[in-house]
């Protein structure tokens, strides 16, 4: 979470936090459904010499993803009849959308890039690497969009670091998530 949660941001979120909460939720399940009949990830799935073609249509899906969840935000609080804040964009992107992206959207990369969750013991080091990579692309993308010239003092998140992987060949799977 960014490190100036302050009252403001508290009390922006606070009266759409429940609401936003049963929509993400939905949201999720939405977009889970919607992966597993993406025929156009699907044509990319499991081949690394694809991983350029498959990056790209993953950052696009995320980048839809990452704005549903804002929208979602914007729409609860519309319901609420107030006036968009001046920093609406600071308390959704501490409130849920860095937590989307650090909590959830890993584990969407992953279906997207051909490991759903009973086949995660297959995943391939290329395929980790291809999601770890675009979650910190969509992350700073996200962090800019939302807080570039609000906050001067807080730095872009820090996308995880690949793991060394020296001791396996190219196709050999990662350990399991």
């Amino acid at each position: 979470m960014a490190g100036h949660g302050n009252s403001e941001d508290v009390a922006i979120w606070e009266p759409i936090a429940s609401q936003v909460a049963r929509s993400i939720e939905k949201l999720w399940d939405a977009i889970a459904e919607e992966i597993s009949k993406d025929t156009a990830l699907r044509k990319f799935q499991n081949s690394q010499k694809d991983i350029p073609r498959l990056q790209l249509l993953m950052i696009d899906r995320a980048d839809k993803w990452i704005q549903a969840v804002y929208d979602v935000c914007a729409k609860e609080l519309e319901k609420t009849g107030k006036p968009m804040p001046t920093n609406f964009d600071r308390a959704i992107w501490t409130f849920e959308v860095a937590p989307f992206i650090d909590q959830c959207l890993l584990e969407l990369l992953l279906r997207a890039v051909g490991s759903p969750p009973n086949q995660r013991t297959q995943l391939r080091t290329w395929q980790r690497q291809c999601c770890v990579t675009v979650k910190g692309q969509i992350s700073e993308r996200w962090w800019k969009k939302l807080m570039i010239g609000r906050m001067e003092d807080q730095s872009p998140p820090v996308p995880d670091e690949p793991r060394s992987e020296r001791n396996r060949g190219p196709e050999a799977p990662a350990r399991s998530l």
